[in-house]
């Protein structure tokens, strides 16, 4: 998680920033809220808790902008999180990190940053259009599992199936 970037950025935005979910690992949720408070912006960054899976859409479809803030490193580089597609379902535009993962899975479809900087930059521009709410759900369901399950099966007439070995 790279939030440290994103209320970097808050002074520059007219923005709330809410971080849902629980608690955060050891100590960060504390250095975040204490950067923000260092920052003067510790009104606009508010954090839910703990939300149950099924209410989850409520919350991101209150957003302009679902972000995906990881900092850079090898795990974060080769992995597309589900949070990316939570979003795109919900007809959110995305604003990542930069990682290789999603620059060769969705292009272009999805906006990036690199620091403080293109983040402020990318937002303003993310804010300054109309959101296609059809256009982001239409991206997600191109990665919907079962789609990609029965095209698998269509394209070699055999039936595909994945898991864990019960021996």
């Amino acid at each position: 998680m790279d939030l440290e970037t994103v209320v970097q950025a808050l002074p520059s935005l007219d923005v709330t920033l809410l971080v849902v979910g629980p608690g955060l690992f050891t100590d960060y949720g504390s250095m975040i809220k204490k950067m923000a408070e260092d920052l003067g912006v510790a009104k606009r960054v508010v954090f839910t808790g703990a939300v149950k899976y099924e209410e989850l859409s409520r919350f991101i479809s209150a957003m302009d902008i679902g972000l995906n803030p990881l900092k850079m490193m090898k795990k974060n580089e080769y992995a597309a999180g589900g949070k990316v597609f939570n979003y795109l379902a919900c007809g959110r535009p995305v604003l990542s990190s930069r990682m290789v993962s999603l620059e060769r899975l969705l292009g272009d479809e999805i906006y990036y940053y690199d620091d403080v900087e293109s983040f402020v930059k990318e937002t303003k521009t993310i804010l300054a259009k109309a959101t296609d709410e059809k256009r982001y759900r239409s991206i997600a369901e191109k990665y919907d599992w079962r789609l990609i399950l029965e095209r698998l099966r269509k394209g070699s007439g055999k039936s595909v199936a994945w898991g864990q070995s019960s021996t």
